[in-house]
């Protein structure tokens, strides 16, 4: 997608959420988790409104932001597995490629 598109859809996105005054989760790519409400964004950040305090967040520290009540117990994407790993071979189950013992 070009960056055009890009701008497009996060312009659609957090225009909805701070319409909308919704809360959403903000995962920062170190791991902190943060729970607010947008209340402006441009092109490079955005002021999350949390218990009456503003945040200025830089979006290239940003790793995801969701709707705080909908995924809310879902793992975050750092924590899944790698997508073309079956879930045996991931967990170690003998006979799938994942512990020892292999190829036997």
């Amino acid at each position: 997608m070009s960056d055009a598109t890009q701008r497009d859809i996060q312009e659609l996105f957090f225009d909805s959420v701070r319409r909308e005054r919704s809360e959403v989760l903000v995962y920062l790519i170190n791991g902190i988790k943060l729970r607010g409400r947008i209340k402006r964004y441009d092109r490079f950040t955005l002021v999350l409104e949390s218990e009456g305090q503003e945040q200025l967040i830089f979006k290239h520290a940003v790793s995801t932001v969701g709707p705080a009540g909908a995924r809310e117990g879902a793992r975050r994407p750092s924590e899944s597995q790698p997508f073309n790993t079956p879930r045996a071979a991931r967990d170690g189950e003998p006979g799938t490629g994942g512990g020892a013992g292999e190829g036997e």
